[in-house]
């Protein structure tokens, strides 16, 4: 089963004996599922998944007990401050750093087997990627497949994906910064991964290629492809990400569908009226309520398919509605409501 023992106590792959915690049962039931996902029959396989993954280096506690599944053909946002434990975990998932504790998964296979490995599983692109300044860009993605023992039959298709085969022949040392950050993406792309993990893929990047990142990760995933990403830019994460992740003092706090996590059902919407006293109490004899603003005008919750009725009773009443703004509440509202020390248990 690519590599797993599913005995709860065990000298694991890294010649220590750890205790993963939580009930034996629960245990089994997860090695289960993964060997029928292995075997391709578990119609519901994530495409990540960790159960109680830790990481320590020494007294400092990294990565604590991170439960996180992340299904197939979602953009996942890795989001949190530096030192929260996100490029760590990514190290684990590519089995370049062994955990402490606990277990990961990608698509079926242990994150410490051999299988996990393969081309066609994953692809990766951990921290600022380097090539030859010296070698062309489609030379530095063979001499990579060499190196690897993989074929170059998906190195024109890689540069294509990512926009880069007009310059495909030009030395890496000519390269924008943004040319070599996508580069590293088709470098990751060329064994064509199940899976893609990109670590800080939009960092540096003027707005011309950050759009440019986008597009090219909506586009995997309208392919079907799963990509984890971790990043500080938040707008762009709300825009490109289907779901995200908090992780904040090595613990995910946070994780749903991007939608869900903004409350997307009601908005804060914001109405200007000529009488906002009246309009207070028109409003709330309809079961919204409203709350004068400093500037005079009324803020309230309320759910997007319900402005036009509020609008209706504030004009039916007599009063003159100058405007009415819908606020969605932002990633980086979500994101600063957790920015606090995380107490450990």
């Amino acid at each position: 089963m690519g590599g797993v023992d599913c005995n709860r106590n065990r000298q694991n792959e890294y010649g220590a004996t750890a205790d993963l915690g939580g009930p034996a049962g629960e245990e089994e039931s997860l090695c289960r599922r993964r060997e029928e996902d292995i075997a391709g029959l578990s119609k519901g396989m994530a495409a990540i998944e960790t159960y109680q993954l830790t990481k320590r280096y020494g007294p400092i506690l990294a990565v604590d007990r991170l439960d996180l599944r992340v299904d197939q053909g979602v953009v996942f946002g890795f989001l949190g401050p530096n030192g929260a434990g996100k490029s760590t975990t990514m190290k684990m998932l590519l089995g370049l750093v062994r955990p402490t504790a606990g277990r990961a998964w990608i698509v079926g296979h242990d994150c410490q087997s051999v299988k996990a490995r393969q081309a066609g599983v994953v692809g990766a692109m951990v921290e600022e990627p380097a090539f030859y300044p010296h070698l062309s860009g489609r030379e530095n993605l063979l001499l990579l497949c060499r190196l690897s023992g993989t074929g170059g039959d998906e190195v024109d298709w890689a540069l294509e994906k990512v926009g880069l085969s007009d310059v495909a022949r030009r030395k890496v040392g000519e390269y924008s910064h943004g040319m070599r950050q996508r580069l590293g993406i088709a470098a990751a792309l060329v064994p064509r991964p199940r899976v893609l993990i990109l670590d800080e893929p939009a960092s540096g990047l003027d707005p011309a290629g950050l759009r440019e990142v986008r597009d090219l990760l909506s586009g995997l995933r309208g392919e079907g492809l799963t990509v984890l990403l971790s990043s500080h830019l938040l707008y762009e994460v709300q825009m490109t990400c289907s779901h995200v992740g908090l992780m904040f003092g090595g613990r995910m706090v946070a994780t749903g569908p991007v939608g869900e996590l903004l409350g997307d059902e009601k908005v804060t919407v914001r109405v200007e009226v000529d009488q906002p006293d009246v309009a207070v109490n028109v409003l709330a004899a309809h079961g919204a309520c409203a709350e004068p603003a400093q500037d005079g005008a009324l803020t309230l919750k309320a759910a997007r398919s319900d402005l036009p009725a509020v609008v209706e009773a504030l004009v039916q009443a007599g009063l003159r509605v100058y405007s009415v703004v819908p606020h969605q509440r932002s990633l980086e509202e979500l994101y600063m409501e957790y920015a606090q020390p995380t107490p450990r248990g």
